[in-house]
């Protein structure tokens, strides 16, 4: 798994999302909360379950959805297609998730709308892998692969105990980094 899809999926699991939710067929406006209880990727690299639980007024069963997710950059776009939602029917929408913040534009089979919101992550999720092997040059930032260099920090090996850097590499130059939230700051 890159460690971008790695970090997109620590990030998600266990998170709520909450916002307004404004329906522009009839004018209503509700806010909403709901809690992201798994999200794993499929054989796909774009296709992901994701189970969702709507936490304002919700029956309390999570939803699984099947959903398409594209990057711009490190930025991931979700969509769902035509997918059956319990007491709505066919359900389309495309949402960008960025800096915490989640933005969509979603329809019905009668009703169309928008969602602005923020994300908030569990804080269980970043439970485990914190530690990347990294080594900068003068002008130059790289990450080991597990088995290689790699200047894309997607292709980042994540270690769940603190590796010893310049052993696990055979490279002097190269340390370890701690990231707290389990995802590389660039």
């Amino acid at each position: 798994m890159l460690i971008l899809h790695e970090s997109f999926g620590r990030l998600m699991n266990g998170a709520t999302v909450s916002g307004l939710l404004v329906n522009s067929t009839t004018g209503k406006q509700t806010d909403v909360a709901v809690e992201i209880q798994g999200l794993k990727q499929l054989d796909s690299v774009h296709r992901w379950d994701l189970q969702v639980l709507k936490r304002s007024g919700g029956s309390g069963e999570a939803v699984p959805l099947e959903v398409e997710v594209r990057w711009e950059h490190s930025t991931p776009v979700l969509v769902i297609e035509n997918q059956t939602l319990p007491s709505v029917g066919p359900f389309s929408c495309r949402a960008v998730v960025y800096n915490h913040s989640v933005i969509a534009s979603w329809k019905t089979s009668e009703q169309r709308g928008t969602f602005s919101g923020s994300l908030d992550p569990s804080r269980k999720s970043f439970e485990g892998k914190h530690f990347v092997i990294e080594r900068m040059g003068e002008a130059t930032r790289d990450w080991w692969t597990g088995s290689d260099w790699s200047d894309n920090p997607i292709d980042a090996k994540w270690y769940d105990q603190e590796p010893f850097a310049t052993l696990e590499t055979d490279d002097e130059t190269a340390h370890t980094i701690y990231y707290p939230n389990g995802l590389v700051d660039q």
